[in-house]
């Protein structure tokens, strides 16, 4: 009996964090073209710490254990990253 997420699997996952990256390149885009106030650095930090959570999910469902150490680490240094940035803007 087929299970109905038979194509759910951890390569589906890194095609979300994929789309995170084209995300970023939009935000970029439109904030070098003039048509957004929201500059980069006030989002990308972010969209890299949740792009590195979604790859440790990915990893996670494909059995790889030191990448999911090593996006969770990312992801945490990031953070602290995004979370200085705001801190100092504020």
């Amino acid at each position: 009996m087929p299970v109905m997420l038979d194509w759910f699997d951890g390569r589906t996952v890194l095609w979300f964090v994929a789309l995170v990256a084209l995300e970023a390149v939009w935000f970029y885009w439109r904030w070098r073209s003039g048509r957004s106030q929201l500059r980069p650095a006030e989002i990308l930090w972010n969209l890299a710490s949740g792009g590195a959570l979604m790859a440790a999910v990915g990893f996670a469902l494909e059995g790889e254990r030191e990448a999911v150490a090593a996006c969770l680490t990312l992801a945490l240094v990031v953070h602290a990253l995004d979370l200085r940035a705001r801190l100092k803007a504020a």
